[in-house]
């Protein structure tokens, strides 16, 4: 997801009229671990959420979120600063 975020911003965009934009993204991730029990349902529900924190967080941000138990024990993992 960092990957995608950073290659976002590397490329600008050009305009009809000459003016270059930089376009900026925020992402929120989540990890499947094979063997574990995990519905499909919880990983969006995670990601969703971890885009909600990277976006609440400011612009232009990653969140990677595991998935737990029990919600209360989900966590975000500290993505480095763009």
């Amino acid at each position: 997801a960092e990957t995608i975020r950073r290659a976002f911003a590397e490329v600008p965009v050009s305009l009809p009229d000459h003016q270059h934009l930089t376009v900026t993204a925020s992402l929120g991730a989540t990890v499947y671990y094979p063997g574990e029990n995990t519905e499909t349902s919880d990983l969006i529900r995670v990601a969703d959420e971890a885009l909600y924190r990277a976006k609440a967080s400011g612009r232009n941000r990653t969140v990677v979120q595991l998935v737990s138990a029990s919600p209360q024990q989900e966590q975000a993992l500290p993505v480095p600063a763009p």
